[in-house]
Order: C-alpha cells, then sequence, then structure tokens
C-alpha cells in the first residue's frame, strides 16, 4: 500500500509505476463518466456503456505519450508493457467498483442487466455477478490491448521518423 501512495504522489517515475498511476486516474475517469451516466438517467443505454472505451483510450495515450516525453522516445515492447498494465489497472478498479455498486448500491441495475445482456456460457449456470464481471474485463481488456496496439503503431512510426 505504501508503494501505491508513493506511485500516486509521483515519487516514481519509472514507467512501471507511470503506468499504475495512469491507471488508477483511468478507473477514477471510468467511475466518474458511469456516474455520469447515472445521474443523467443513461445508464439504463447500454449502447453509451461502449463509450468507456474513449476513456480508457485516454488515459493509455497519455502513458504512451508521458513515458515517450520522459524517455525522449519509447521502446515499442515498452509501450505495450505500459498499456497492458494501464488497462488491467483501470479494469480491475473498475471491476472492484461494479461489484459494490452492482452488489450494494443498485442490485436492480445488476437485474437490468441480467434480462438485457447475454452471458452466455461465460460462467455456466445462472448469470451471477461474477459473470457481469468477466464480461467487463474481458471487454476491457481486449480493448485496452487493441488500443495499446494501434497506439504503438503510431508512436512507434513517430518515433522512426526522427532517428
Amino acid at each position: 500500500m505504501e508503494t501505491l501512495k508513493k506511485v500516486l504522489q509521483g515519487q516514481y517515475t519509472n514507467t512501471t509505476n507511470i503506468s499504475i498511476k495512469v491507471g488508477m486516474y483511468t478507473a477514477i475517469g471510468l467511475i466518474l463518466y458511469f456516474m455520469t451516466m447515472r445521474v443523467l438517467n443513461l445508464y439504463h443505454n447500454l449502447a453509451l456503456h461502449y463509450l468507456n472505451i474513449i476513456v480508457l483510450c485516454m488515459g493509455l495515450r497519455f502513458t504512451i505519450k508521458r513515458i515517450a516525453q520522459i524517455n525522449g522516445n519509447i521502446n515499442y515492447f515498452e509501450g505495450l508493457k505500459s498499456g497492458i498494465i494501464v488497462s488491467i489497472v483501470s479494469v480491475i478498479t473498475f471491476n472492484l467498483f461494479m461489484l459494490i455498486y452492482t452488489t450494494v448500491l443498485d442490485r436492480p441495475f445488476f437485474s437490468f442487466l441480467k434480462e438485457n445482456i447475454s452471458f452466455g456460457n461465460l460462467f455456466s449456470g445462472e448469470s451471477t455477478v461474477i459473470g457481469l464481471l468477466g464480461i467487463i474485463a474481458i471487454e476491457g481488456l481486449s480493448s485496452g490491448f487493441i488500443m495499446t496496439f494501434i497506439l504503438m503503431q503510431y508512436y512507434k512510426s513517430e518515433n522512426s521518423e526522427t532517428e
């Protein structure tokens, strides 16, 4: 916990710590987006949930760009690793929020999701909160990995032109 506190205070500047810090901020952005939709009573519009990718993409781009600024450039695999860390941290944190939200704060929302989203055979048996969290994790991580790959193609090209 002490290390996370130091990371969030900016006392560490290596790429992993930057990625963890931005991953936490990205998760906060995802939570704020969800809560904004809740306040505006739009959270039942499932299509709007796919806009989470914009928040995630902003966090990924900021991380890659920040590391490139600090180091003068960014190694391709270092950028991929950083993007994966941001994705994992933000998605796990958002999942923890959704676990609390759907089990404690708004149980009818989980019932709504259960009726309107096909959980498939992801977690055999009845649709559960674990199934929901699994779907969020799969969607978030796959989106994050794909966006990281796309962003690194851009930054790879940008860096190779300046060398």
